[in-house]
C-alpha cells in the first residue's frame, strides 16, 4: 500500500506549477489528441503539486524535500519515540 506521504519540495512545487501553467497555455494552440494530453499533464502536474506527492517518486524512492522529509523538523537532542511517564510506587 502507498503511504501518501509528502515528498515533493518547494523548489520542485514551484517547477510544477509553472510546468501547469505552460502546458495548459500550449494547449490553446494545439488541438485534438495532443492538446487534450497537454491539458491532462497539466492538471496532473497542479495536483501533485497542491497536495506534495507524487505517486511515480515514491515508486522511484525519490523526495526532493530538503533533507529528506516534508515533516516538522526535528529538534536536536530530542528523541524519536516519545518518553513513557515515570511512574514512582509509593513504599508502604
Amino acid at each position: 500500500m502507498i503511504k501518501f506521504e509528502k515528498n515533493i519540495g518547494d523548489k520542485d512545487k514551484k517547477a510544477r506549477i509553472a510546468a501547469a501553467v505552460v502546458l495548459f497555455a500550449a494547449s490553446f494552440f494545439i488541438s485534438g489528441v495532443v492538446g487534450n494530453v497537454l491539458i491532462l499533464l497539466a492538471v496532473v502536474m497542479a495536483v501533485t503539486s497542491f497536495f506534495g506527492f507524487c505517486p511515480a517518486y515514491t515508486f522511484m524512492g525519490m523526495n526532493t524535500c530538503c533533507g529528506g522529509s516534508c515533516t516538522a523538523k526535528k529538534v536536536e537532542g530530542a528523541s524519536e519515540a516519545p518518553a513513557e511517564p515515570s511512574v514512582e510506587k509509593d513504599a508502604e
